[in-house]
């Protein structure tokens, strides 16, 4: 499932943040949805040099879904309708297959992010966990004491538009705003996870436009 966190509070001895190159940074927000996310996956396995990134970009062409690699070319990846497509992010996270899939697309097509349509990296995902006010900062800003537990909340899959998608602010208020967010892609199911371990079970990581309408935020506790 994804967990989403506020950027940039956690992260631990992985990673000093999720780097996500060229697609880094806010995200449009989408029609009739409430949130948003970009089509790149980030993961801390590489094919060839070991216990480094892989950064995943899904999209379609011509409605036909594909998945790409970021190389130091550039995007190399595979369509759907080609033989040696591996799948989908959703398939390749719950099969383990990550690093399997990036030794096929590494030997695709190249990719022109201009000329295709960013995709979600994630259509099924189980549970979208959000944790609000983990961050002091944003606790502050919204005049909001850090809680002494997290406050969580839930996201749904339909919900969701990829990286260029479009959100419309509803009729019903005009305090629509947005929030740019981490979401950690748990990739290995478990349970009374010791601490020391929690970064074990995550797959990787992309970014998240999560779309809040603060007056009815600030109406409930």
């Amino acid at each position: 499932f994804l967990a989403s966190v506020y950027w940039p509070p956690f992260l631990g001895p992985r990673s000093n943040g999720p780097d996500l190159g060229p697609f880094r940074g806010a995200l449009p927000l989408g029609r009739d949805r409430q949130d948003s996310s970009g089509g790149l996956f980030r993961t801390n396995v590489h094919p060839t040099k070991g216990e480094e990134t892989m950064r995943f970009f899904a999209f379609h062409k011509d409605r036909v879904p594909g998945l790409a690699l970021r190389t130091e070319e550039g995007l190399r990846g595979l369509m759907a309708e080609d033989a040696s497509y591996p799948g989908s992010l959703d398939e390749l996270v719950r099969k383990g297959r990550l690093q399997e899939a990036a030794k096929a697309l590494i030997r695709g097509d190249r990719i022109n992010p201009d000329h295709v349509t960013p995709a979600l990296p994630f259509n099924r995902a189980g549970k979208i966990l959000c944790v609000g006010l983990n961050y002091a900062d944003h606790a502050a800003e919204t005049n909001h004491a850090p809680p002494p537990y997290p406050t969580e909340f839930v996201r749904f899959n339909d919900l969701l538009v990829p990286h260029l998608g479009e959100l419309v602010a509803p009729d019903a208020s005009e305090q629509f705003d947005y929030e740019g967010e981490v979401v950690a892609v748990i990739g290995k199911g478990g349970r009374s996870i010791p601490k020391d371990k929690a970064l074990d079970h995550i797959a990787g990581y992309t970014l998240f436009n999560d779309g809040s309408i603060r007056d009815f935020q600030m109406a409930t506790p």
